[in-house]
């Protein structure tokens, strides 16, 4: 909030854009964005669980 105006970050700018778009476009309600957004969030988690258990399996891969 900069002089009683609100404004939304340029680094948030992809996402909100995202979102406008769920709305608009495919006429997803808020609660189903909210649902989409967890549900994304949680898949970009396991992604990185993911990357860094192949990360430990190859270290000890290398080992034998």
């Amino acid at each position: 909030i900069i002089e009683e105006k609100i404004f939304v970050p340029a680094s948030e700018l992809l996402k909100v854009e995202k979102l406008v778009r769920l709305y608009y476009e495919m006429d997803i309600n808020l609660e189903g964005i909210e649902t989409i957004t967890y549900l994304l969030q949680k898949m970009n988690e396991m992604q990185e669980q993911v990357v860094q258990l192949n990360n430990r399996l190859r270290m000890y891969e290398s080992e034998f």
